[in-house]
């Protein structure tokens, strides 16, 4: 494991927006990255490793998009078999061990139990056979991961009366027993992406949250950076750079368009749903559960897509994922109660005696990933199976740029080493080693900081302390940022008045809020449940103009 990137662990360097503003508009830099999400941040922290001179922006918070509200699973690919895609296993389980490597105390190994029935595909042979199959296809998997406790085990067999011992919920008529397979499960996934722009600025990258790209620059057919909008000021400004990365997520096509390239994307996304529910269904193993709907990009199917049941913090459930077409402005995005309801049906369909009422349902997380082609309407949808990159220059676009959208979180860093040789590529630089998958990410010098806050450990007197820390040193704006991305006070369910007030209040002092703005921040926190929007989650001016961590 590099180490070289610890440095970051007890820095006294100082990252600020206001620091990072006046970077942004005073210099020209070799890449300007554009989207603050896993993929996004991935590429900023490798540039900088790799002696580029880089900028991220993000229009929102670190990691408030999709890269936080999702079933929060590092995918290791073993379902990918029934697609025959190899290639895809193999670079799923790589990314897999990357994220287990680089971020020991956000990532860990999680079981998932498959119930198996009868003796055809669905029965135990089939599924010792694909786990055979799965086992020399990843034969590395945990290469480089150092820990015992890390590493992903190999997947084994439960007998009927075992799955029944562990699960009995799950039974269903005709169960013979199940096969138990090992994923990564991310424990903090903003809390990453944060980590991973933290030790992109201690490698030498400017990074600021709440700037915007309004559009591109496009001058002599070359892409010379964005129009930018300090989104807390309302100021705009040029960020000049030689090579932009447009690495906005759903929002990519958008910036795209508003730089007036000769060129055209267009990049169809689905909707994908996980909710999180107060009753912990399971012991500390995860479960897949058959659906009503099939995989038409399967070829050797055991029948139709799994619903995923996760167990979540100590009492709480994620099950996902729900997936619908959208066709929307990313901005728009919403969770409609008639979504969740339909959804809710779906899950007792697939286990009728966990007997999920709304009133169990506490977050819902949905998000927006690029997919498949999929015909209006739908029923059974073709998933994306690759992440998209696309250089624009080979296609009679602007040259200097290079769109990116992730099609899975796990991929986030496996894309934006893509994208940062082509960049180097473009700089006419020499090809340099990447480093992010031997890298460990940037840990706070607060070691009290960690995923396991909660909101019932609040009363204490180092959790409290968390809060003040991380609003002065973190680069938060809102009281959401703190909660929902720096802290994980709200992952699971909303927190009381008591607490919300608590941590409005501790924050306000640091960062000079007045009670009227706190008690804004409050109701933003409560706009947050059941899903936290783009537009709940978007910055909103206060009277007289809000200070934050600048």
């Amino acid at each position: 494991m590099d180490s070289s990137n610890k440095t970051g662990q007890g820095s006294d360097r100082c990252f600020t927006r206001a620091n990072a503003r006046r970077d942004l508009g005073n210099e020209k830099f070799d890449l300007l990255v554009v989207g603050g999400g896993i993929a996004g941040a991935c590429a900023a922290w490798d540039a900088a490793l790799r002696g580029v001179r880089v900028a991220l922006i993000e229009k929102g918070d670190f990691g408030s998009g999709a890269s936080a509200h999702s079933l929060k699973i590092l995918h290791g690919g073993i379902r990918y078999l029934q697609h025959l895609d190899f290639a895809r296993v193999r670079a799923t389980c790589t990314e897999r061990a990357a994220f287990l490597r680089i971020a020991p105390h956000l990532t860990r190994p999680l079981a998932f139990a498959v119930p198996t029935y009868g003796r055809g595909m669905q029965g135990r042979l089939a599924l010792r056979a694909a786990f055979l199959a799965n086992a020399l296809l990843t034969s590395r998997r945990n290469r480089g991961v150092d820990s015992a406790e890390r590493r992903i085990p190999h997947p084994y067999l439960l007998s009927r009366s075992e799955f029944m011992s562990t699960l009995p919920a799950f039974a269903r008529p005709g169960l013979t027993g199940a096969g138990v397979f090992f994923d990564g499960q991310i424990l903090d996934p903003p809390r990453l992406v944060y980590s991973i722009v933290r030790s992109a600025q201690e490698a030498g990258a400017v990074a600021s949250n709440y700037c915007t790209a309004q559009r591109l620059l496009i001058r002599d057919g070359h892409a010379a950076g964005v129009l930018a909008q300090d989104v807390v000021t309302a100021e705009t400004f040029e960020i000049r750079a030689r090579v932009v990365a447009n690495m906005a997520g759903p929002w990519a096509p958008l910036l795209h368009a508003l730089g007036g390239a000769s060129d055209r994307i267009s990049v169809p996304v689905t909707r994908d749903l996980a909710l999180a529910v107060n009753r912990r269904l399971l012991p500390d193993i995860g479960v897949a559960l058959q659906t009503r709907f099939r995989d038409p990009g399967a070829v050797l199917s055991r029948g139709n897509i799994h619903l995923f049941l996760a167990p979540w913090r100590e009492s709480f459930t994620l099950i996902g994922v729900n997936s619908r077409n959208y066709d929307g402005h990313p901005d728009g995005l919403t969770v409609s109660e008639a979504e969740i309801e339909a959804f809710i049906t779906q899950i007792n369909e697939a286990a009728p005696d966990l007997h999920i009422r709304r009133d169990d349902v506490t977050v819902v997380n949905a998000g927006l990933l690029p997919t498949g082609q999929n015909p209006p309407g739908r029923r059974d949808l073709t998933f994306g199976k690759r992440s998209l990159l696309i250089d624009h220059a080979v296609r009679g676009g602007p040259r200097g740029l290079i769109t990116g959208m992730s099609v899975l979180f796990t991929m986030g860093r496996a894309l934006a080493e893509r994208v940062i040789d082509l960049t180097l590529e473009k700089l006419d630089q020499p090809s340099r080693t990447c480093r992010t998958a031997t890298t460990e990410v940037w840990r706070s010098a607060c070691s009290s900081v960690s995923t396991n806050s909660g909101v019932a450990a609040l009363s204490r007197k180092t959790a409290l302390d968390e809060v003040a820390y991380v609003a002065r040193d973190e680069m938060v704006v809102t009281l959401a940022d703190v909660m929902l991305r720096r802290l994980d006070l709200g992952t699971a369910r909303q927190p009381s008045d008591a607490v919300l007030n608590a941590c409005a209040h501790i924050v306000g002092r640091e960062l000079g809020w007045n009670g009227e703005r706190q008690r804004l921040e409050v109701e933003r926190m409560r706009a947050s449940y059941p899903f936290a929007s783009p537009e709940s989650q978007a910055f909103v001016p206060a009277s007289p103009p809000l200070r934050c961590a600048s």
